[in-house]
């Protein structure tokens, strides 16, 4: 029997160092956390038991420095796979945050 491979749809993924990481974390948390307690409600999304934020996150103050990382680094693999980011542009378009407690789950 031969044998052959095919890869029809790779998924590259990369990955970025994050200067400062824990920094930027801890005050992601608590951000989001303050988000929860704005709206506790949350959005229903696919989350069963967790909590969703709304998706404007990359708009608040709190979330700039991970939004221009987010931009930053997806226009650096955008030049690498070849966009042309002189005719073309990407935006972070939205940004949620999901908080899920023990035995939460997506649907």
């Amino acid at each position: 029997m031969v044998r052959q491979r095919d890869d029809w749809f790779p998924t590259p993924i990369w990955h970025f160092d994050i200067p400062n990481y824990e920094q930027l974390n801890k005050k992601l948390l608590q951000a989001i956390y303050v988000e929860k307690q704005k709206n506790n409600q949350g959005v229903s999304w696919s989350n069963g038991i967790g909590w969703h934020s709304k998706d404007y996150l990359h708009q608040r103050l709190e979330f700039q420095d991970i939004a221009q990382a987010i931009v930053t680094n997806a226009l650096e693999t955008g030049e690498e796979i070849g966009f042309d980011l002189k005719r073309f542009t990407m935006i972070l378009g939205n940004c949620w945050a999901v908080i899920n407690p023990k035995f939460a789950f997506d649907i």
